[in-house]
């Protein structure tokens, strides 16, 4: 595994689980800023829509 230095974490989230071959993400959230952030988080939200595989979100 090779973590590119200029990817944000959302993009290192998303090539890893394209790179095992993921069938489903299990990603943990606690955003607390727009009502959006609030629901997803930033980073949950930007994977949700890097990947084609269905992406759990679960509160912590």
């Amino acid at each position: 595994m090779r973590r590119s230095a200029s990817a944000t974490a959302a993009e290192e989230i998303a090539r890893l689980a394209k790179e095992q071959g993921a069938d489903m993400l299990v990603i943990g959230s606690h955003g607390h800023r727009g009502l959006k952030d609030f629901i997803y988080g930033e980073t949950v939200n930007a994977v949700r829509h890097e990947l084609k595989i269905p992406v759990l979100v679960v509160s912590l």
